[in-house]
């Protein structure tokens, strides 16, 4: 509101001109930022689950990942070469069929057993850990487009409110300054009245 009634009506503020620039921005860069914050934040909601799931209930976890198990393609090579074996050396030594030799055959059974799903067990918890940590990087990702763009907003926002700060600060001082140019016009123009 100009409070002066002697201001020139000719002078633009320059915040007005800039303003229809500033304010087009958000629209020009969020498609730029929108699928990376998009992505972050789907990524979230999948980690939080998994995390949540680890957290609560590992012996679940643990479980889930071992329904899949199928003994692996060089279990049974394993196994045979180690029964061949046990049933040779238990041959040679007189102790084929015995309780001796059918207790050395199941160890070796359980052995090799739990060997190959321990082995399975690693490569899927491997792969379970890249996947956490890729949607890790996803969401870490999304965190920093999101937060750039948040500055970005907030920085346009501060441009905004320092342009129209500045711009009535130089509309004010304008006024001001066409004020007492009239008002010192006036003075002179009285004086010489008074001095006659």
């Amino acid at each position: 509101m100009n409070l002066n009634p002697f201001a020139s009506s000719n002078n633009k503020n320059p915040a007005d001109s800039a303003m229809p620039y500033m304010q087009n921005i958000p629209g020009l860069i969020k498609p730029i930022y929108a699928p990376y914050m998009q992505a972050g934040k789907d990524s979230l909601s999948t980690l939080m689950g998994q995390y949540g799931s680890l957290v609560k209930d590992p012996g679940n976890m643990f479980n889930a990942f071992g329904s899949g198990y199928q003994s692996s393609p060089g279990y049974q090579f394993q196994m045979n070469q180690g029964m061949n074996a046990a049933n040779n050396a238990a041959a040679a030594g007189g102790m084929l069929g015995t309780p001796a030799h059918q207790n050395q055959s199941a160890s070796i059974a359980s052995n090799l057993a739990n060997q190959d799903f321990m082995s399975y067990i690693q490569s899927i918890l491997g792969m379970y850990g890249q996947g956490l940590s890729g949607m890790s990087g996803i969401n870490q990702l999304g965190y920093s487009a999101a937060n750039e763009f948040g500055n970005t907003l907030a920085n346009n926002e501060l441009n905004k409110a320092n342009m129209a700060f500045q711009g009535q600060a130089n509309q004010n001082s304008q006024n001001s300054s066409l004020f007492n140019n009239l008002m010192g016009g006036i003075g002179s123009i009285a004086g010489g009245f008074l001095g006659r």
